[in-house]
């Protein structure tokens, strides 16, 4: 299990040789652990059922530092550039947002009826808080830039921030979506289609691109491609589940686990876009991916 090569055949006529190496868990077995999400500086970290934690992962003793604790802190927390950590918590009178530096100081920055997930986009964390968004530097002060170009859900639509003009909603009307997930040159956006799987927009053309199904995209820090996860059930429990790779504007979708004799899920791509992280069997599994 510790090689797998694949070949990639994508729309734009190239072949691609991609390889993963060293395919290994970095947790134990005595834990369930789900969610793996990488820092820019290159710390691991992932979470527990219902996303109750955010734990950092030593990923060369699998030694696990708690960070944070509460009802929904694991879920799609976010890291600005100096591997700071912005994440929403659920109370029982609303919502927190939170900011942890890389000393492990946690301050409260918000407190609000509804508070979105956090997100880096041009230069700030920005994060729709009730109906305004609201931004904050990478040393954690509010900052009053534009976000023009910012992609975020509001409700069950998908919209994005214009300049001097209301929202533009690039989700169907009639649609339930959710979780846009932006490129990093922020011109490109997927996200979940709640009845129609994944969908990629372009937006400096407008044009919408379906998928397929999945969950939980990941872009390489440099918008070359990005991950997902593709699963399948019986009505009650995951019965089988995939690593996916698409090249930015490709139309092929390419298995990466697929001859892994585990349910994989939840990918994740590290900056410098040489290792990839999953969940599988309730450990996290890292692997090197070699691209050529």
């Amino acid at each position: 299990m510790n090689k797998l090569i694949l070949l990639l055949l994508f729309s734009v006529g190239l072949s691609h040789a991609v390889e993963l190496r060293n395919v290994r868990p970095v947790t134990s077995q005595s834990t369930f652990f789900m969610a793996p999400q990488w820092s820019p500086d290159g710390r691991l970290y992932c979470s527990t059922p219902k996303y109750a934690e955010i734990l950092e992962i030593n990923q060369e003793n699998g030694f696990i530092k708690s960070i944070a604790s509460g009802v929904g802190v694991g879920f799609k927390f976010a890291f600005t550039p100096d591997g700071s950590i912005y994440y929403k918590k659920v109370i029982n009178r609303g919502r927190e947002l939170h900011r942890v530096d890389p000393e492990g100081n946690d301050t409260l920055l918000v407190f609000a009826e509804n508070i979105g997930l956090p997100v880096w986009y041009g230069d700030a964390i920005r994060v729709l808080v009730n109906d305004g968004i609201h931004s904050w530097t990478v040393g954690g002060d509010t900052v009053e830039d534009s976000a023009v170009g910012w992609v975020y859900q509001d409700g069950a639509g998908i919209f994005r921030v214009q300049s001097g003009a209301l929202p533009q909603r690039i989700s169907p009307q009639i649609a339930e979506c959710c979780l846009p997930v932006q490129s990093p040159d922020g011109k490109r956006v997927i996200y979940e289609n709640q009845t129609g799987g994944l969908v990629y927009v372009n937006l400096e053309t407008g044009s919408s691109t379906p998928i397929g199904p999945g969950n939980n995209v990941c872009w390489a820090a440099d918008g070359s491609f990005f991950l997902f996860e593709r699963t399948e059930d019986d009505g009650h429990l995951i019965t089988k589940g995939d690593v996916y790779l698409i090249m930015r504007d490709a139309a092929t979708a390419v298995n990466l686990t697929e001859s892994l004799n585990m349910i994989t899920s939840q990918p994740v791509i590290s900056a410098d876009r040489k290792q990839i992280a999953f969940e599988a069997n309730g450990r996290i599994w890292i692997a090197e991916l070699v691209m050529e």
